[in-house]
């Protein structure tokens, strides 16, 4: 997240309380300041529909930016727990997956693929992945 997107720390936002909570899964907020950018939503589209996860595959245009001070703003931080910490990890997992999945369809589109006849095929994956 760019709003937490300190070196070495893991966060997701928790939208199901008011107020918003960012939960850490990895690392802490040191003492210092925390920038805080309101951009342009005009490109912006939630992604999935009701997720509070918002995209923009265009530059942003940033608006304002905010200066606070890390203590000022500690009632909208907190550690996750062992299981939010299971869900991030398995997400990153899925969304890595979906990442190389959307690779590997958008090389086929373009032809760069290998065409092989089912036999060929099944023995190059034994040969691969060591399948018997």
């Amino acid at each position: 997240m760019a709003l937490t997107g300190f070196k070495n720390t893991r966060s997701f936002g928790d939208y199901s309380k008011k107020p918003f909570k960012v939960i850490f899964v990895r690392g802490e907020l040191k003492e210092g300041f925390v920038y805080v950018y309101r951009v342009s939503s005009d490109s912006f589209i939630e992604k999935p529909k009701g997720s509070h996860q918002w995209i923009s595959k265009k530059d942003v245009k940033i608006i304002d930016v905010e200066k606070f001070s890390v203590s000022s703003l500690k009632d909208f931080w907190r550690k996750a727990t062992e299981k939010e910490k299971l869900w991030y990890y398995k997400l990153e997992e899925d969304l890595e997956f979906a990442r190389r999945t959307e690779e590997a369809y958008k090389r086929h589109e373009r032809g760069e693929f290998k065409s092989l006849p089912v036999d060929k095929f099944l023995e190059e994956l034994k040969a691969r992945w060591f399948l018997s």
